[in-house]
């Protein structure tokens, strides 16, 4: 019995608590199907699959959906959803990755914040090649209708090494003035030699792309179109930034024409999927798919099977203001959670946060333990010591999946090893969910807010396990105009919280047009940590 007794001093808990954050992605994917909302992604499941949420996107670990309103509307249109998803900033319908309203300055694009990083590009679509969606990554004009503008931003502003899309208002003889290998069909297109072709513009058709549910003849399919750029863009080892858009879709809601909108779906999540499959086993890739708007109006009614469509009903020929789905998948997804807006997903392909992995090993008595040896297995290879207190800490890690693994002469450890891997965790169904949480090494981010003429909505997350915090609004001059105290600031989701501002200062009174700066003021309550954030925002009045 005191042998056993003796067995049972010497045994120790390793307990994972895991404040896990990620690294900026080496390659971005951000595919967008334009009108796409949730019910065209349901028809589309139900079609295809027999049920819905069976599209291949579905399954990422992260999603959320966003708000769509523009600068001047709470109905956008493509130019200035485009715009949003592209730089992070709300702007008038119409507008082409410029600051309208404001100072009328070209808005930095993801395409050109990548391209800055030695990181080549590519804009993919199944429309033709100068419309909003494409054009917002790529360009920077007053009106989504300078189409020879847009092309001329291409070839010889922004220059993406890929283009690929219907070939109106992009000519071969301007193409490959600009020094681009021009294709015009399928054939051509699975002909280049990928591995040493580095600028290309493929121009399909007359105009946009045919309708998958008419048959494209001789040009290619959108998914085809992304492995080939794909297979272009993979051979830069700094990596690479793609934007595919599912064009048609809209087009097809517009027309309220289910069983083209449902095929455009299905070839869209076709193409999702050439991607997660080139990124199966990667720690270094971020994958995103949203939508730019809903249009339509549409609403499923009943499921009639696989390869058979649904019944449904459509509201409009138009877009709606309905929120639209995001999904995530790699570095970074785990930003995209609860009600965002789509100005939020500049900062998920963008944000450069470091990796950590810190815990405890704790004897039966909940004791900490000191001098035990934590080995770090995996992306990379690391050993420390346990504190006094048993604490450890790795830092500066890649994003990627690893194995803790203690040891100490004389000791037993209950379990022998922790595995995480990030990208295959159920984040619903964690085993070590009240022993780890997400916790950026930047306590705090404020986001690009929306601009309207009453009210301003101010959203921020605070990344404190008992935060407190307040809002200071100061104008230009540096006068302070408003503060908001901590009890009235709302917690939307997760760590993410929101004022609405309605822009009147502390006497009440309504505030002039201009540029006003806010400061979130945020507190650790338990730890004492506090983090200062200042970002601007606009009123037009």
């Amino acid at each position: 019995m005191r042998k056993l007794n003796a067995i049972m001093l010497l045994t120790l808990i390793f307990c994972l608590v895991a404040q896990i954050t990620w690294s900026a992605p080496k390659n971005v994917f951000f595919f967008i199907g334009d009108g796409m909302g949730f019910e065209q992604v349901k028809a589309a499941g139900m079609y295809a699959n027999g049920e819905e949420g069976t599209l291949p996107f579905e399954a990422f670990p992260f999603q959320a959906e966003a708000t769509t309103y523009s600068a001047s509307s709470s109905v956008t249109d493509s130019a200035a959803a485009g715009t949003a998803l592209a730089t992070g900033f709300k702007v008038n319908n119409g507008v082409i990755s410029m600051a309208y309203p404001g100072d009328n300055s070209e808005l930095e694009t993801l395409l050109e914040y990548f391209k800055d990083k030695e990181k080549s590009t590519g804009l993919v679509t199944t429309t033709y090649m100068s419309h909003a969606t494409p054009a917002a990554f790529g360009a920077h004009e007053p009106s989504r209708n300078y189409y020879n503008e847009i092309v001329t931003d291409y070839l010889y502003q922004t220059r993406p090494n890929v283009l690929y899309g219907g070939a109106k208002w992009i000519s071969v003889s301007s193409a490959t003035t600009a020094g681009y290998t021009v294709v015009t069909d399928r054939v051509e297109m699975q002909a280049l030699d990928t591995e040493t072709v580095t600028m290309v513009s493929g121009q399909f058709g007359s105009s946009d792309l045919p309708y998958e549910y008419d048959g494209l003849g001789s040009l290619p399919h959108l998914s085809e179109m992304t492995a080939s750029a794909l297979a272009i863009l993979d051979n830069d080892s700094d990596g690479f930034f793609l934007m595919v858009e599912g064009g048609k879709i809209d087009h097809a809601g517009h027309s309220n024409l289910l069983e083209h909108n449902v095929y455009e779906t299905v070839e869209f999540s076709n193409a999702v999927q050439v991607a997660i499959n080139w990124a199966q086993g990667r720690s270094d890739t971020l994958i995103i798919v949203t939508a730019d708007h809903e249009t339509g109006g549409l609403t499923v009614l009943e499921n009639n099977g696989q390869r058979f469509f649904p019944t449904v009903s459509w509201d409009s020929g138009g877009h709606t203001a309905a929120n639209i789905p995001v999904y995530a998948w790699g570095v970074n997804a785990q930003q995209v959670s609860g009600v965002m807006d789509n100005t939020d997903l500049f900062e998920v392909a963008t944000a450069d946060i470091a990796y950590y992995i810190k815990g405890y090993v704790r004897d039966s008595s909940g004791a900490g333990t000191g001098g035990v040896t934590m080995t770090l297995s995996g992306d990379t290879s690391e050993t420390t010591i346990t504190e006094a207190n048993g604490s450890y800490e790795f830092s500066n890690l890649a994003f990627g999946n690893y194995t803790l693994t203690p040891s100490k002469s004389g000791q037993h450890f209950n379990p022998l090893n922790y595995t995480y891997s990030p990208l295959n965790e159920d984040k619903d169904n964690q085993n070590f969910t009240m022993l780890y949480s997400p916790m950026p090494k930047d306590r705090v981010y404020a986001y690009p807010n929306p601009t309207r003429k009453d009210k301003i909505t101010i959203r921020f997350s605070v990344f404190y396990l008992n935060p407190e915090m307040e809002i200071l609004i100061y104008n230009i001059a540096g006068e302070l105009v408003r503060k908001i105290p901590d009890e009235d600031i709302s917690k939307v989701n997760g760590p993410i919280y929101e004022y609405d501002w309605d822009t009147r200062n502390d006497a009440r009174n309504r505030v002039a047009s201009g540029i006003y700066l806010y400061l979130v003021k945020a507190k650790d309550k338990s730890t004492g940590e506090n983090t200062n954030v200042v970002k601007k925002l606009a009123i037009i009045r």
